[in-house]
């Protein structure tokens, strides 16, 4: 049989992917057979088969334990492990997930890059074990919708602890899903019985990117009552606005002790306020000060991004009784946001948005269009206090063709911010999908 080098072997594993659009995975049914083939194909298939580690919570974890530890030659191929729950399979429940144990299998393996937790229920850490001096090293660390149950009756000798702690990544996402994170205790008992990690976690990247923000900001505000992130470490921080209390922990808390070091920043603007009796609250994005942020260089302001929330602006919007549309409410925190920030360092200000279907986004866009050129007024009127910023950047959703989108916002601009070229349109394929966390 004629024999490939391992970089041609290489080229061709990476394109063994599945046809789903969106995130094509690779085959690992069919990788696992060409590692049967023979000892050269094996020892470079291997690599993909155990690249990307997929476990559900029904799984004997002890065992896998005791795999990766007598494996260490697989193991050491292991650079993402995700470990999830399907709320609907009744198989799935009733099988927590004991943190001590997460951490065994982390520390034995010596490539892991990226963890994901999915709708995972945490256990507390037990009694009869100390909490490690010595954190786990990622490049990402994803908390979707996972559920922390510090008092379970059957697993009764455990406490709270900081599990960000326990971990180095340099980015870090919070998210939850719809049906949202039962099971989150009383601040009072968190202070009373919350274990402490020795060290404190170094943070670059920060994503919340949740409808349901408080349950998101658990975790961080658990770690922010103890020893709280590494000062001067945080760079990005991405933000959807649906939670006026926690956004109120976020920017009179939060953005006050790390806000220096950030200079990438991008808010999703949730209706974080409702719309109640023709009465319009007061914004979440009121709360944020201006001297939080003295270093940004670039800010991303963007409608809604979930196809949930993003459907419940459209059904509000078709109803005439109310005195303020939803638009409305998301251009006007827009427009406090550019108020209040005073950065002489930004450089770069782009305005997201994304849609939910094609059939529906030439019509969607008609009612943001003039939004969306007031903000670019303003964003122009305010130059003077961004000396750096040469221009602003609308991005639109890939399911409206670009210049269609563009025109409906030309035909209402000023001359003045067209002749010099002042706005710029582009098209975002990834702004209704996770990946537009990233600025």
């Amino acid at each position: 049989m004629p024999r490939l080098p391992a970089e041609l072997l290489i080229l061709v594993f990476e394109n063994i992917k599945t046809r789903k659009q969106g995130n094509p995975k690779l085959r690992r049914p069919d990788l696992a057979a060409c590692s049967r083939v023979c000892r050269e194909w094996r020892a470079v298939a291997l690599v993909f088969v155990f690249q990307e580690v997929e476990l559900t919570v029904d799984r004997d974890f002890r065992r896998f334990l005791a795999f990766v530890q007598a494996e260490r030659d697989l193991a050491s191929f292991i650079c993402g492990l995700r470990i999830w729950r399907d709320r609907h399979n009744n198989d799935h429940n009733g099988h927590p997930l004991q943190p001590a144990l997460l951490f065994d299998i982390l520390s034995a393996l010596p490539g892991i890059r990226r963890l994901e937790l999915s709708n995972v229920v945490l256990l507390g850490w037990p009694q009869s074990t100390s909490l490690p001096a010595k954190q786990i090293k990622l490049e990402s660390l994803t908390f979707a919708g996972i559920t922390i149950n510090y008092q379970s009756r059957r697993y009764s000798h455990s406490h709270p602890f900081d599990i960000l702690g326990l971990f180095c990544a340099d980015t870090v996402k919070l998210s939850a899903l719809e049906e949202g994170d039962p099971g989150w205790w009383a601040t009072a008992y968190i202070r009373r019985s919350l274990l402490e990690p020795q060290a404190v976690p170094a943070i670059r990247s920060l994503h919340l990117i949740s409808d349901q923000l408080p349950a998101v900001c658990f975790l961080l505000k658990l770690n922010h009552i103890y020893r709280g992130l590494e000062r001067g470490t945080l760079t990005t921080l991405c933000l959807e606005l649906s939670s006026y209390v926690a956004c109120k922990f976020l920017f009179d808390d939060f953005l006050p002790q790390y806000g220096e070091s950030i200079r990438h920043m991008c808010l999703f603007m949730g209706v974080v306020t409702g719309i109640c009796s023709n009465a319009l609250y007061p914004t979440s994005c009121e709360l944020l000060k201006a001297e939080s942020l003295p270093h940004l260089e670039s800010l991303r302001l963007c409608w809604p991004r979930y196809h949930r929330t993003t459907r419940r602006l459209q059904e509000i919007d078709a109803f005439p009784t109310y005195a303020y549309s939803p638009h409305d409410i998301v251009a006007g925190s827009c427009e406090v946001v550019l108020q209040t920030i005073a950065s002489p360092a930004l450089r770069t200000l782009s305005i997201g948005i994304p849609f939910v279907h094609e059939q529906t986004a030439v019509a969607t866009m008609a009612k943001i269009a003039p939004h969306v050129v007031k903000l670019l007024v303003q964003a122009k009127d305010a130059q003077h206090r961004f000396p750096l910023l040469q221009h602003v950047t609308a991005e639109f959703g890939h399911q409206i063709d670009v210049e269609v989108a563009a025109e409906m916002v030309r035909g209402q601009l000023p001359e003045q911010l067209l002749q010099d070229d002042f706005v710029r349109f582009e098209t975002d394929h990834d702004l209704c999908t996770r990946k537009a966390d990233c600025l």
